[in-house]
Order: C-alpha cells, then sequence, then structure tokens
C-alpha cells in the first residue's frame, strides 16, 4: 500500500510539473505581459525597464525554474486592471 501511494504522488508531481512546462511554455509564445501590465502608452525604455524589473529577459529556463519556486508567482503580479500589486 506504502509503495502505491508513493507512486501516485510521484506520478502526481510528474503531471503538474509537465502541465506547468506546457502551460507556462504557452503564455511565453502567446502574449507580452508588459504590455498587458502598462499599456501601449509607455515609451519603449520603460517597457525595457520593467521587463528587466520582473526578469522577462532572462533565458526561458530560468524563468520556468522562478515560475516553479514560487507557485503563485505572487512576486511580480499585478491586478491588470487596477495595476496595483497583489501581495508585496
Amino acid at each position: 500500500m506504502f509503495a502505491f501511494v508513493v507512486r501516485r504522488i510521484t506520478q502526481a508531481i510528474i503531471v503538474m510539473l509537465v502541465i506547468g512546462l506546457l502551460g507556462f511554455s504557452i503564455k511565453q509564445k502567446i502574449g507580452d505581459p508588459v504590455r498587458d501590465i502598462v499599456g501601449v502608452s509607455v515609451s519603449v525604455a520603460e517597457r525595457d525597464a520593467l521587463r528587466d524589473k520582473l526578469g522577462l529577459n532572462d533565458p526561458f529556463l530560468t524563468q520556468y525554474v522562478r515560475f516553479i519556486k514560487t507557485p503563485s508567482t505572487a512576486i511580480w503580479a499585478c491586478h491588470f486592471s487596477s495595476k496595483s500589486q497583489l501581495l508585496k
């Protein structure tokens, strides 16, 4: 019984990592989170500064590891309509 539970937990962890990887890679290819946060009226220099601050210029693997370490991704999460920080 113990081996069954360990096997199922291991499978669940693997499935969550694979689904997280798929979701993260789709999000990386579809949109620009900086544009969603600040809109289109911001200069290119300000967008680049925000992209650096959020770590969006880092390599894909680095961003994914950071995404896995913070499951809620609350470090950079903003409410898009009010532009306010959810957690500080």
